[in-house]
């Protein structure tokens, strides 16, 4: 039996899968990348997923469906073109397509993001396991990267502790910039609070970029490329592009709109869209100095973690101010560490270990993941037995009843 992980946001989905005694490996989308586009398109006669429905996306919005993920547990319906369907059955389609990719057989860890609630996260592990995927433990992915930090060695005091800490964790997506608090003991770690900025979602950089590299044509050209539909759609399409980058908009490129009698090139600085992002930073920063009160309720402050989604240009600058005038840590921890957390997760509950189910606390590894294989994961007996009434109960095509510590799996 293979083990599987499996991390969402509304943005895009990253999987790995572990064949006993090996290595983890990526499953890559058709073009090779490592993330997958949570996109829904119009294809006529069939639905389009992976990089087509992302080219459609880029050349026709109307016909593409998006940002669906935080309508998972309500009766909101999505329509794109022809499509129309509801945020499950997306994420179904979305994940099977991912599947197609991956081996067969395979138990999954499933990480999604720290807006769902338990409602929510039960319909997102439900369609992944009608998507094939064979759910086994779901929980926030906020609390895999908090893991995934502390098992960094060389980050500097996360040694355990008996006092109470907090820990934040910034992760961002379509739906808006999350910021979760993570109350820690030693090293076990409770999501304590959670708030979502919606209006410092994708869309809010998207617009503010866009904008930024309009008026720097207008300055070079005297065009507006907003004027005409077709260069409109092509500055957005370029914008897009460099917001589906692994780092958003980390790596600028090349911006070459014409019109009737007018051409013009231009390829943004990293220092220009920095820039131009100051404002939405300004506020993400008055926004956490606002809510900092409720994390000190938890607690002294332990460290702040900033997941790659949310590293939004001039983001990280801001949160290293933030943790050197708390004196605290700040962890960049790597694209895929959610993914080997949630895999180290799934071992313990196959070693029965642990129970599997919907969990809202967790562990940190204390050594980092070793290389060739996930082995001898120790994990406390009462990890994720808290398990509240309504998790995965009476779902039996979620794979989850007959286990438990002891079992095996």
């Amino acid at each position: 039996m293979h083990e599987a992980a499996l991390e969402l946001d509304g943005n895009r989905a990253r999987a790995r899968w572990l064949a006993p005694g090996q290595v983890s490996f990526p499953v890559l989308s058709p073009s090779g990348r490592e993330t997958w586009p949570m996109l829904l398109a119009d294809g006529g006669r069939t639905v389009l997923t992976d990089e087509a429905a992302l080219e459609i996306h880029r050349a026709d919005p109307d016909r593409s469906l998006a940002d669906f993920l935080p309508g998972l547990g309500t009766t909101r319906q999505y329509q794109a073109g022809n499509l129309l369907t509801d945020a499950a059955e997306a994420l179904r389609q979305v994940l099977q397509s991912i599947k197609r990719s991956q081996p067969p057989l395979a138990e999954t860890a499933l990480g999604y993001p720290a807006y769902l609630d338990d409602t929510a996260a039960t319909e997102a592990a439900r369609a992944a396991d009608l998507a094939g995927w064979r759910v086994r433990v779901a929980v926030p992915s906020a609390l895999a990267w908090w893991a995934a930090a502390r098992a960094m060695p060389d980050l500097p005091g996360n040694r355990p502790t008996k006092r109470r800490r907090w820990w934040l964790v910034a992760e961002a997506d379509h739906h808006g910039i999350h910021l979760t608090g993570i109350r820690e003991e030693g090293d076990h770690g409770v999501v304590a609070i959670r708030r979502t900025l919606r209006q410092l979602g994708g869309k809010a950089w998207f617009n503010r970029i866009q904008a930024g590299v309009a008026d720097a044509v207008i300055r070079r050209c005297r065009r507006d490329p907003r004027a005409l539909p077709e260069t409109s759609q092509a500055l957005a399409a370029r914008v897009g592009e460099m917001a589906g980058q692994e780092t958003p908009y980390s790596n600028p490129v090349r911006v070459e709109l014409s019109g009737n009698g007018w051409s013009c090139a231009f390829r943004p600085t990293a220092r220009d869209i920095e820039t131009w992002s100051v404002p939405l930073v300004l506020q993400l920063a008055r926004e956490a100095e606002g809510w900092r009160n409720r994390l000190e309720e938890l607690g002294d402050p332990g460290g702040m973690v900033l997941a790659p989604g949310a590293r939004l240009p001039s983001v990280e600058g801001w949160a290293r101010d933030w943790c050197e005038r708390l004196g605290i840590p700040l962890a960049l921890p790597p694209d895929h560490a959610a993914c080997e957390t949630l895999l180290l997760w799934l071992r313990a509950t196959r070693q029965g270990s642990v129970s599997p189910g919907l969990w809202r606390q967790a562990t940190a590894p204390k050594l980092p993941p070793p290389k060739p294989a996930l082995e001898e994961v120790e994990l406390p007996e009462d990890l994720a037995r808290t398990k509240r009434a309504g998790y995965f109960e009476d779902i039996s095509d979620l794979n989850l009843t007959g286990f438990g510590p002891g079992t095996g799996g």
